[in-house]
């Protein structure tokens, strides 16, 4: 007997009435009808027109279910093997730009923004998909197509934006573009399940050809930054820079800082981090954190053969500067990843 097919009211069901979704976009930016919009004060997505029954939408979600080894051979040709506790890692780095203006404007090196812009003016992508943010800290994805562009969105948002539907106006608007993407982890997952499903927006899809992931412990709901700020009174029009360091957020106001316990901002998180067990988006071409360095550097593990070749390229052009992670550094984010990995993945992930 054939199995009935997995349409929208499945997805809704499993997924986003069971508190699963990440509002990641994968399913808005799939849906070849556009049925689906991420709208509401946490931007959900919601279907607002006909579904067509293709079933695209269920099966790019990787919270309908994700098989780790199927997405790390769509990605890097090969499966970890038991003694890879970070995932597969080809090397590990402290970066930083050298970029003075970009220093003083990014998150901890400027890593990111760097090796976005050297992607950008070598070639290697035509468009990159970033987030920038609104005075209420609420996060806004845009598209830069210069190698300047990335730098304008320095520094990081704490807050997940539907990046992935973004991609598809840029892949709408430039069909053969090369898109390069930085993502959270759960971004990054949903990112490889669209590349190993067989159901899955093809045109999207094969145009990412660049993840960049990002070190995550939790993310803010949508405007759960600015409530934060106000209930710790402060100003979010007046909050210029905010950094995670240890239990705390590091809010940079005028010339002066506020720190706000992690534990006061709970209610403002999503919900569906308790099933998140990947810290350093084990699934990009490369990782980016704080973990591991010091601070004014990037962590970043380079995970495939583009990747890796992506810090060489940047570092021998001028963008970059880096040195290698020592083993106290890898050490820190093994114990990240460990203390991850506790929470319950077993709603939706495979090996």
């Amino acid at each position: 007997m054939q199995a009935r097919p997995k349409v929208w009211g499945n997805l809704l069901a499993e997924v986003v009435r069971a508190g699963l979704c990440t509002r990641c976009s994968a399913c808005a930016a799939s849906c070849p009808v556009d049925a689906i919009e991420m709208i509401g004060p946490n931007g959900d997505p919601m279907l607002t027109g006909r579904c067509i029954l293709c079933q695209i939408c269920y099966h790019v979600c990787p919270r309908t279910g994700l098989s780790i080894s199927e997405a790390e051979r769509a990605a890097f040709g090969r499966v970890r093997g038991p003694e890879e506790i970070l995932g597969i890692c080809i090397s590990a780095y402290s970066i930083r730009a050298r970029d003075g203006e970009l220093l003083r404007r990014c998150q901890d090196g400027g890593a990111v923004s760097a090796l976005l812009g050297y992607a950008l003016d070598s070639g290697i992508i035509d468009e990159a998909i970033v987030v920038d943010r609104d005075e209420k800290w609420i996060p806004i994805p845009r598209i830069a197509t210069k190698s300047a562009g990335p730098s304008a969105y320095a520094g990081s948002k704490f807050a997940i934006a539907p990046a992935i539907l973004k991609a598809k106006e840029a892949q709408l608007g430039f069909p053969n573009s090369k898109i390069g993407m930085v993502a959270l982890p759960c971004q990054v997952q949903s990112i490889r399940k669209m590349q190993s499903s067989k159901f899955t927006y093809s045109k999207l899809s094969e145009r990412i050809s660049l993840v960049l992931g990002l070190f995550c412990t939790r993310a803010f709901t949508r405007d759960g930054i600015g409530k934060a700020l106000s209930e710790a009174g402060i100003d979010p029009k007046a909050a210029s820079r905010i950094f995670a360091r240890g239990s705390e957020l590091r809010i940079r106001v005028g010339d002066g800082e506020v720190s706000v316990p992690i534990d006061r901002i709970g209610p403002h998180l999503m919900g569906s981090c308790d099933y998140c067990t990947d810290f350093s988006s084990e699934l990009a071409d490369i990782s980016f954190g704080s973990t591991g360095s010091e601070i004014g550097w990037t962590t970043a593990l380079t995970r495939s053969k583009l990747g890796e070749e992506l810090v060489k390229g940047a570092a021998e052009s001028g963008f970059v500067e880096c040195k290698p992670l020592g083993e106290a550094g890898l050490r820190a984010i093994i114990e990240a990843t460990k203390k991850k990995r506790a929470r319950d993945s077993s709603k939706y992930l495979r090996p």
